[in-house]
């Protein structure tokens, strides 16, 4: 249960890096030690509703 709200607050940050920052996806699961860019893409779609990638392309626009 811990360890699922940690994932949770970490996809939470990494969606307000998406939206605030110039990173691109690859470098905050990175920074963010996930596993895998796989494991982070299906946790980002889980708890937020979208792809990582669609996230950044509508804080670009």
């Amino acid at each position: 249960m811990a360890l699922e709200h940690i994932y949770i607050y970490l996809i939470k940050e990494a969606r307000n890096l998406l939206l605030g920052s110039k990173s691109n996806v690859a470098g905050i699961d990175c920074n963010l030690d996930f596993e895998s860019s796989s494991c982070f893409t299906r946790l980002f779609k889980k708890v937020i509703g979208v792809m990582p990638v669609q996230c950044k392309k509508e804080a670009v626009k």
